[in-house]
């Protein structure tokens, strides 16, 4: 029975097969549907499940189950999706969450008894999820074992498949081989080898009668010349000719090598299939029986095409063929022998990371998707920077066996490369999994899906972080970015999330960019159906640091969609390019970041400092440079403040001259001080600068210059009075020699302010 239903029962059977209960699940009410989807499904006359159990729901949405045919209380597992109405477990209701794939129930009695079984098959929300679960798979599977292949001796490879298993990798392997046999690319190569083979002529000598016309040749003239019985040609030139000739004859042959090997082939895979299959027969593990129903369908699909009428002719491969032309080259067969070799090293493949997508029957296709996305932005980048990146740490042989490292649970997982740009090398290494921990994140530990490091080679600081979490669920970017839903979904009772709740991954991307230090950007990477395959938002102006979005979907043939793959290089690339130039905004903030962190960061002990406002700063107390100006009497400050301008010693050798190079001439404030003096007067320097002779200071009404030359700065006045003069010329004379007392000094505002804190009988300032 197909179609939309509110209700199915299910015979709950005993490993005898004898059903003595029937466990049923219900819709709730006004959730019968979800966007368009029907919640539940019953295809047990369904021909084509492909292994998935024929009952079945979907993820996310609750149910209810009625255990009937059975008195007294029973008891449920896994109990996790269970909520009983009473202690006698009978009625209750199911909540599968997410846990796609088949669900095993088993209903005991209160003794612990077996009453019986059934599965169920949880469905993703998205209905494409099948399709992209196989072609995911395929593409891991086809990925890992081509780098084994690239990657390792072949005296390192054992390409005999493990006849046995752990129940931990068997289902995983069988899966990976599934994958492998029955992708488009295999399956469409066979269709076009078994209709139009390859074929060989072969010579075969028959009997002829001369009379009856024989092609002219060398070997027709032999035969006729030749012994034996010979009959009258009157029509010849010669009299007699044999009564009959041998004469070969060209015969079209299916037998080839090539034929051979790819019969060898189907009859090998069909033989693992098959071994696989008696080894999971009889288990009561979830993922077992769906290997079972799996196994089944694969050995009718390798079993027609062994029976192929082109193909049952076809003689036993007696010895492999490696450098055979026709398989290497030819449309159809090269993919079967590629495949094949593949097939050889994925059958003893150990995935640590097979557990979160195999375990107990599971279809988890939002962490096969997480994997995906991981080798996916590596062929991505790889594409970018035109040269392939560096697999060989996610591969190892261990105790003779092949092992792919790619696991949420393991160490973080990475690939490298590298490219140049703009005249420097860029190095990147693309981890997975990685984990940022108190070194690295302020706040808590992180650990996103995929992380890019970005770096200057040579330069240690340049070091910039994007991170990419992967989202399967996701449908639309308004899912991203937490616009608000409108129109007739809005109120429709079976959407169980809201948009609010959508926007925890934008937060997410958030926490990573703010909380890892040196992180430019973060992005979600969801299988959308966006007509635009990327949203972007900038903090500011540039590429960097930025928050958004990008559409990564796979197809048929494992990668991702072109629109999708292009933006995401588009922005790869631009990012690689922003990175390593000069002159960004980002470049030029991070610089300061830095400058103004390091301190503190170097010293872990440092306390925070905190200054009294100054409202006269146009920049940070650590940036405004102050001069320290002495005046040496009253008569020369009220010169200074007729004229705005000081002057300092510019004559050359002159103890306490500057030149024009010097940091004296880069201050925006001064403070003119004299020991004798109950204050001091702050101005603003306003950048202008007049060199003037002794005879133009004294014209100006100057107290006897003792020079010839001297720069003179103009001032601004600042309604501020300063007191403490005798305190700052403690602070200029700091360090100093008498003869250097009355040189100028120049240092930032924060140091001036830390110098006076020193100086004893301290008044603030």
């Amino acid at each position: 029975m197909s179609g939309r239903i509110t209700a199915v029962e299910i015979p709950l059977l005993q490993p005898n097969g004898e059903c003595t209960a029937t466990f049923r699940l219900l819709c709730r009410p006004a959730q019968t549907r979800w966007r368009g989807t029907d919640a539940l499904l019953d295809l047990r006359d369904d021909p084509d499940l492909e292994g998935a159990s024929a009952v079945q729901v979907l993820e996310d949405i609750e149910y209810r189950y009625e255990v009937d045919g059975l008195d007294g209380g029973v008891r449920l597992e896994p109990r996790e999706i269970f909520d009983a109405d009473d202690s006698s477990e009978r009625t209750g209701r199911v909540r599968p969450g997410r846990r796609t794939g088949t669900i095993p129930v088993a209903v005991l009695d209160q003794m612990g008894n077996l009453i019986g079984r059934c599965d169920i098959e949880v469905r993703s929300r998205k209905l494409s999820y099948l399709d992209d679960y196989r072609w995911m798979l395929g593409r891991i599977a086809d990925e890992a074992t081509e780098a084994l292949m690239l990657r390792f001796a072949a005296s390192e490879i054992r390409v005999a498949p493990t006849q046995g298993g752990s129940p931990r990798t068997l289902y995983q392997r069988f899966a990976l081989l599934k994958a492998l046999i029955e992708s488009e690319t295999l399956d469409g190569a066979v269709s076009l080898v078994t209709n139009r083979p390859h074929v060989e002529y072969r010579g075969e000598l028959e009997r002829a009668q001369p009379q009856r016309g024989l092609r002219p040749g060398r070997e027709t003239i032999k035969a006729l010349t030749g012994p034996g019985p010979r009959i009258h040609a009157p029509v010849t030139t010669l009299r007699t000719v044999p009564s009959e000739v041998d004469r070969t004859v060209h015969v079209e042959s299916l037998d080839t090598v090539p034929n051979r090997f790819v019969k060898h082939a189907l009859e090998r895979w069909l033989s693992m299939v098959i071994d696989i299959r008696a080894l999971l027969e009889g288990s009561a593990k979830a993922s077992d029986r769906r290997g079972m129903r799996e196994a089944l369908a694969l050995e009718s699909w390798l079993s027609s095409r062994l029976n192929a009428p082109k193909l049952r002719d076809v003689g036993e491969l007696s010895s492999f063929p490696a450098g055979n032309q026709v398989l290497q080259r030819r449309e159809g067969y090269r993919d079967v022998f590629r495949s094949y070799l593949m097939i050889e090293v994925a059958a003893d493949l150990d995935w640590s990371g097979g557990d979160d997508v195999f375990r107990a029957g599971q279809r988890n296709v939002a962490t096969l998707y997480e994997y995906w996305v991981f080798l996916e932005l590596a062929r991505v980048i790889s594409t970018v920077i035109g040269q392939p990146m560096d697999t060989s740490q996610l591969f190892a042989v261990q105790n003779g066996g092949l092992s792919l490292n790619l696991s949420r649970d393991r160490s973080e997982a990475v690939i490298r490369g590298s490219v140049e740009r703009r005249g420097q090398e860029i190095s990147l290494e693309l981890f997975f999994n990685r984990h940022f921990g108190k070194h690295e994140s302020w706040t808590t530990p992180v650990r996103p899906d995929c992380s890019l490091r970005i770096s200057v080679v040579g330069k240690a600081a340049s070091a910039t972080w994007l991170h990419f979490d992967a989202k399967y669920r996701l449908h639309e970017l308004t899912e991203v970015l937490a616009e608000p839903i409108s129109g007739r979904e809005a109120t429709e009772p079976t959407i169980v999330r809201s948009a609010t709740a959508k926007s925890d991954d934008l937060l997410k991307m958030h926490s990573y960019r703010d909380a890892v230090r040196r992180t430019s950007g973060a992005y979600v990477l969801y299988p959308g159906t966006d007509d635009k395959p990327d949203k972007q938002m900038f903090k500011y102006h540039e590429v960097l640091p930025g928050l958004g979005a990008f559409v990564l979907r796979p197809t048929s043939d494992g990668k991702g969609s072109n629109a999708g793959t292009q933006a995401l290089s588009r922005f790869i690339n631009d990012a690689l390019d922003h990175v390593s130039a000069a002159g960004t905004s980002r470049e030029r903030a991070r610089y300061w970041e830095q400058k103004s962190y390091r301190p503190w960061q170097e010293d872990s002990d440092a306390a925070e400092r905190r200054l009294d406002p100054a409202p006269f700063l146009e920049m940070p107390a650590d940036d405004e440079l102050v001069l320290l100006g002495y005046v040496k009497s009253a008569e020369h400050r009220q010169w200074v403040m007729n004229n705005f301008q000081y002057n300092v010693r510019a004559d050359e050798g002159r103890q306490g001259a500057v030149g024009l190079d010097s940091a004296e001439l880069r201050a925006s404030l001064i403070i003119l001080y004299n020991p004798t003096r109950d204050r001091a007067d702050l101005l603003r320097l306003d950048g202008t600068l007049f060199l003037r002779t002794a005879a133009d200071l004294l014209a100006s009404g100057y107290p006897a210059p003792g020079g010839e030359r001297y720069l003179c700065m103009g001032l601004e006045p600042l309604e501020i009075d300063l007191p403490l003069s005798a305190d700052i010329a403690a602070v200029a004379r700091q360090g100093r020699t008498k003869s250097q007392w009355a040189s100028p000094r120049v240092m930032s505002w924060a140091e001036f302010q830390a110098s006076l804190q020193e100086v004893p009988d301290e008044r603030a300032v």
